[in-house]
């Protein structure tokens, strides 16, 4: 057999300090701006290999939905 570590591959490292949960709207409020950086970085383009969609890493019809589920107006 392979030579196993005492820790297992699922496991996290332990932090000294813990992490703050976001509530729900916390988590929006942070989408949404997270997501107007990527749209103003980009000029306002979503799709292509220059958009924000590709930026943030999600398919741009995902991003379209989160901008409107969330509310994101154009500035």
């Amino acid at each position: 057999f392979p030579a196993t570590s005492s820790r297992q591959h699922s496991e996290r490292p332990e932090s000294s300090t813990p992490k703050r949960i976001l509530t729900d709207e916390e988590l929006r409020t942070f989408e949404a701006e997270n997501i107007r950086v990527a749209l103003s970085q980009c000029h306002g383009k979503v799709y292509g290999p220059n958009g924000a969609a590709a930026l943030l890493g999600v398919k741009p019809t995902t991003l379209n939905s989160r901008i409107k589920s969330l509310g994101i107006r154009e500035a």
